[in-house]
């Protein structure tokens, strides 16, 4: 190469460098909002010493998905997003925690949560980089360590903190405080809400245009999360206050949006399917149970306790085949060969709702639904012992109730309210689980007038109403699945529905079905549905579906609510005097079990029940007789209600739902038995105190009653 020609690719690359910086130079620069002198009381270091000591609080409370290779890929993220920043001594550091609800949140010093509900609501990675832009939005604001410094102002008195020491201290000390915290004005709070959320909005917009990732993504992903469908109101509904804030937040992110120009976004490799890979590895991230090994630091001493307690079996189910049963408590699934009855394997199911068989008896279906959070539903595979799919349907304040179809396809869900005129309104809608999507939405589908309820004296039933239970819902709204998941009945006193699941059709219904959706019905394994009518349900009815023929009638019910039966001419009534559930047989009109159990199932002429040992045992129904039994293998231990260990550590209670124990720690050994307890306490005396809720057959507790045991030798006494 020539001399001269080296120098003028010299003076090129000096050229295409000049072009570059000065290209650079005139891209917009980031708006950061001027803190009000006085406000922030920490530092820069000082603010991420207070992330630390607030995240070692808030992670006791949560469950962290403590997956590095998952926490990574939003880390890499991160890292790319704050590469626009410049120099900065936030420390961004993300993690994943397990939530019913889509949440994310950031702490002082850049630290940032995002819930696995919220990740399964993303559609690609620019919407998980508008997620994590916007809780980085409100570091590089400092929105956190303004609002604790004046936390610590009005609360501790402080007007400035030192070292890491004393940060962490105040911090402590600011949370055993906490309810000297005052709240102050709504309106205030609301209007700073709105305020800090658009500035959050604003810098997460430059982020993520500045990293080349999409600002509409951003707008979807808040779109969906706010439910405000496109809906960013007009010039009259500004003005007269009536369109939401969200709405208005909207309207401000498309404003805000930056023109940037294409030399000011920095190069980045888009993978879908990397994105595809994370997500699923999220959404099936199996729990911590599942995949982490014991790790016990300063274990001095273990003790294996000889008898474990035996979690109540809350559902027995048997598939439409009649091959498998089902059996669930309140932390796992069993699943059992019919004939003979015989464990198959087991899975780890906390917090589940009611599980159930497929109709081609091939899977179980499980809903996740707590009060107010988005379902999740799961299907496993029998014939593979493993869990085949995992859909999440976000629902922005939850569902209040929900119930899944069979075949977990279809979902329904409750949700509440309030309008301005004194009415909470419950809607309901019908979502597609794979899409997530809401193909069926009936507005107002309940009316409650409070103002009217107020006025004739109904301060009483106001409180239920408010809290909004599930068996008051499923009284205001009952509604079934038929077995085969073809078709969906909903009913209120304002509204009836039915719904052909599979061509996703209306259906009109005769007369006298409708007559039998007032309290309560249900579909039966052969397609029939039968309802209670009648004063006293003297004028039940079982009819064919959707024809309104009529197979059995003038059925003596009572005010029992009804379950159906894997196979035969019975129904499950629940309660039924002095019993939790009875078995009522269609052709004789009349209840030929009671049973004190309140699991089991029919088929044919016998049943299944579990025995006070744990024990699965079937019965033939004419006779009353066992007829073979099966025990449940040991499996995790589901949620404790309630937990004591004495000072010395020799004795150890503790309580479920609805069984608890007490042991010997020295030897291991199971003392005592007994029905779950809501409180227990050991005394400096050797004495045991422990609460037992006193339980009506009609599954409401009448009142607490306590009972003092002590614990002195072999022998106990009670009083």
């Amino acid at each position: 190469m020539s001399r001269t020609r080296a120098v003028v690719i010299c003076l090129l690359l000096l050229v295409l460098a000049a072009a570059h910086v000065l290209s650079q130079e005139n891209c917009p620069q980031l708006s950061v909002p001027q803190i009000i002198p006085g406000t922030n009381m920490f530092n820069a270091q000082q603010e991420v010493w207070l992330g630390n000591a607030e995240a070692a609080s808030v992670e006791q409370s949560l469950t962290i998905i403590d997956e590095p290779q998952l926490t990574a890929y939003l880390q890499q993220m991160v890292d790319g997003l704050a590469q626009s920043l410049g120099s900065t001594q936030l420390q961004f550091r993300v993690k994943i925690y397990d939530a019913p609800t889509g949440q994310a949140f950031s702490l002082a010093g850049g630290r940032i949560y995002v819930s696995r509900k919220l990740i399964a609501l993303t559609r690609n990675e620019d919407e998980v980089a508008g997620i994590l832009a916007h809780e980085m939005g409100h570091s590089v604001a400092h929105h956190e360590a303004i609002a604790r410094s004046e936390s610590f102002r009005k609360v501790l008195g402080l007007k400035e903190v030192s070292d890491q020491a004393d940060v962490t201290a105040r911090w402590n000390e600011l949370v055993s405080n906490y309810r000297r915290m005052k709240a102050g004005s709504y309106e205030k709070a609301v209007a700073m809400e709105e305020r800090e959320q658009v500035q959050a909005d604003a810098i997460a917009l430059y982020l993520v245009a500045r990293a080349g990732y999409s600002p509409q993504s951003f707008f979807d992903i808040f779109d969906r999360t706010a439910q405000t469908k496109s809906n960013i109101g007009g010039f009259w509904s500004n003005l007269f206050g009536r369109s939401s804030p969200d709405s208005r937040r909207l309207a401000r992110i498309i404003k805000d949006t930056p023109a940037m120009l294409k030399t000011c976004i920095n190069t980045r490799t888009e993978n879908a399917t990397v994105y595809d890979r994370w997500k699923t590895g999220v959404i099936e991230y199996p729990g911590l149970s599942a995949t982490h090994q014991e790790s016990l630091p300063g274990l001095v001493s273990k003790r294996v306790l000889t008898e474990r307690l035996r979690p109540e079996v809350q559902r027995i189910r048997i598939s439409p085949d009649g091959k498998y049963v089902l059996a669930q408590d309140d932390g796992n699934v069993f699943v059992l060969e019919r004939e003979p009855l015989t464990s198959i394997f087991h899975f780890e199911a906390h917090d589940a709702g009611s599980a159930q068989f497929t109709p081609d008896s091939r899977g179980i279906v499980l809903l996740f639904d707590d009060v107010r959070a988005s379902p999740r539903v799961e299907r496993w595979d029998i014939a593979s012992q493993k869990r085949a799919e995992v859909h999440e349907v976000y629902v922005r304040d939850g569902c209040l109730l929900s119930k899944v179809a069979p075949d977990g396809k279809t979902l329904t869900c409750l949700t509440r309210e309030f309008d301005s005129a004194g009415f909470m309104k419950f809607n309901l809608d019908l979502y597609d689980v794979a899409t997530a999507t809401s193909f069926v939405h009936k507005k107002g589908w309940v009316d409650i007038d409070l103002a009217k309820m107020l006025r004739f004296g109904g301060w009483q039933e106001l409180p239920e109403f408010l809290a909004a239970g599930q068996k008051l819902l499923e009284a205001l709204s009952p509604m079934a699945f038929s077995c085969d998941a073809h078709y969906f009945v909903a009913h209120s006193r304002q509204n009836t529905l039915a719904f052909d699941l599979f061509s996703r059709n209306k259906m009109d219904l005769p007369g006298n079905i409708k007559g039998l959706l007032d309290y309560s019905f249900t579909f039966l394994a052969n397609g029939n549905l039968i309802g209670v009518a009648g004063g006293n349900g003297e004028k039940s009815e079982v009819v064919e579906f959707p024809s309104g023929r009529v197979i059995y009638k003038d059925l003596n019910i009572g005010g029992s609510r009804l379950e159906a039966v894997a196979q035969g001419d019975h129904v499950l009534l629940r309660p039924i005097k002095d019993h939790p559930v009875g078995i009522f047989d269609l052709k004789q009109n009349k209840i030929v079990v009671a049973s004190k159990r309140s699991a089991i199932t029919v088929w044919d002429d016998s049943y299944i029940a579990e025995r006070l040992d744990g024990e699965l045992q079937v019965f033939d129904i004419p006779s009353f007789k066992p007829v073979e039994r099966a025990q449940l293998p040991d499996a995790p231990l589901g949620n404790v209600h309630a937990s004591a260990i004495s000072p010395d550590l020799t004795w150890l209670a503790i309580s479920q739902k609805t069984r608890g124990a007490v042991w010997n720690l020295q030897t291991g050994q199971r003392l005592y038995h007994v029905r779950g307890f809501s409180a227990a306490y050991f005394s400096p005396d050797g004495g045991l105190y422990a609460d037992f809720p006193q339980v009506s057959f009609h599954g409401t507790h009448s009142g607490p009653r306590c009972f003092e045991q002590r614990r002195h030798a072999p022998g106990a006494r009670h009083r």
